[in-house]
């Protein structure tokens, strides 16, 4: 495992990537001394995912409007129009923004 400074990262960007990329390492960022950020290869994310999860091809909105569909329109009706702006107020009983 390898450290450096945000600085030096910026500056050796590429350089970094490619010793992570190609040399399998991991590379600490550290800001005012401090580890902020680790750059390690893909494939080490890739393979600490559990098996047949990424496996799911339906992007993450297409699952929202199937989720969407299942709710019955009643319940819809019930969804308050001025949610969004208000969502402190149902939430919370913060005053109505209007």
């Amino acid at each position: 495992m390898i450290r450096m400074s945000e600085n030096d990262a910026r500056d050796n960007f590429s350089e970094t990537l490619d010793r992570v990329a190609n040399g399998g390492e991991h590379v600490v960022i550290q800001r005012d001394g401090k580890d902020v950020a680790t750059i390690v290869p893909a494939q080490a994310d890739l393979e600490s995912v559990p098996e047949g999860e990424m496996d799911d091809e339906e992007p993450l909105w297409k699952k929202i409007v199937r989720i969407g569909e299942s709710i019955p329109r009643e319940e819809w009706k019930k969804v308050p129009p001025d949610l969004s702006k208000n969502i402190d107020h149902y939430l919370y009983g913060s005053p109505k923004v209007e």
